[in-house]
C-alpha cells in the first residue's frame, strides 16, 4: 500500500513539473503549478511513520537533544537555502531557459528538506506532550474555530513571511489562529450558549 501510493505520488509531481505553470498566472488548471505537488510528498512519508511509528518514537526520545538541535539548524539553513532560490523565481524559469525541470527539481528537493525537518520538530515536540495535556485539551475545545479561521490568519499575515520570513511566520500564523479562534468560542459560547468558562464549558 504504501508503495503504490508513493508511486502514484511521484507520478503526480513528474505530471506537476513537465505541466508548468498556466499563462493567466491564476491556480485553477489542473497540476499547472508547484502548489499542487510541493508538499505531496509528506503524504507517503506519513504513512511510512504511521507503519513504524513506535521505532521511529524510540528514537527520537533516545536523541532527543541533538536531533533538536541538529533540526533547528537545518530549518534554518534550509529556510534560507529555499527563500533564495523562491527569490529567483526558480519554479518559474520555464518561460525564460529550456532548462526549467532541473531548476524546479532544485526548488523541489530543498523545499521537500525543509518540510521533513519542519515536521521532525512538530515530532520532537508532540514527543515531550502528554495525552490529557491541559493546553491540548483547551485545543480541543477550539479546533472547528481553528480549521475556519486558519485560513484567514494565513493570509493576513502574509507579509510577515516577505519581511521576517518562514521562522517568524509560522509562529505568527499559530498564535494568531489560535487567539482568533479562542477569541471566536468565547463569544460563540457567551452569546449563543451562554457559556463562559473555556476549558469545559460548564455555565457559570
Amino acid at each position: 500500500g504504501i508503495l503504490l501510493m508513493t508511486l502514484v505520488v511521484v507520478l503526480f509531481m513528474l505530471i506537476g513539473l513537465k505541466a508548468g505553470h498556466a499563462n493567466s498566472n491564476v491556480m485553477s488548471y489542473w497540476f499547472q503549478g508547484e502548489w499542487w505537488y510541493n508538499t505531496i510528498l509528506m503524504f507517503p512519508l506519513g504513512m511510512l511513520y504511521a507503519y513504524k511509528e513506535n521505532e521511529v518514537n524510540s528514537i527520537l526520545r533516545k536523541a532527543y537533544i541533538p536531533l533538536t538541535i541538529l533540526s533547528l539548524a537545518a530549518l534554518v539553513v534550509s529556510d534560507k537555502v529555499h527563500r533564495d532560490l523562491i527569490g529567483r523565481s526558480i519554479y518559474w524559469t520555464e518561460w525564460d531557459t529550456t532548462n526549467d525541470i532541473p531548476d524546479k527539481l532544485l526548488g523541489l528537493s530543498t523545499e521537500t528538506i525543509f518540510e521533513i525537518v519542519f515536521l521532525l520538530i512538530v515530532l520532537l515536540i508532540l514527543s515531550k506532550l502528554k495525552i490529557g495535556n491541559p493546553i491540548l485539551k483547551a485545543l480541543g475545545k477550539i479546533s472547528l474555530e481553528i480549521i475556519l479561521t486558519n485560513y484567514l490568519v494565513i493570509h493576513l499575515l502574509n507579509f510577515v513571511y516577505g519581511k521576517y520570513g518562514i521562522l517568524i511566520y509560522i509562529p505568527a500564523v499559530l498564535a494568531g489562529t489560535i487567539l482568533l479562534a479562542a477569541v471566536i468560542y468565547a463569544i460563540k459560547n457567551i452569546v449563543l450558549e451562554r457559556k463562559t468558562n473555556f476549558f469545559d464549558g460548564k455555565p457559570q
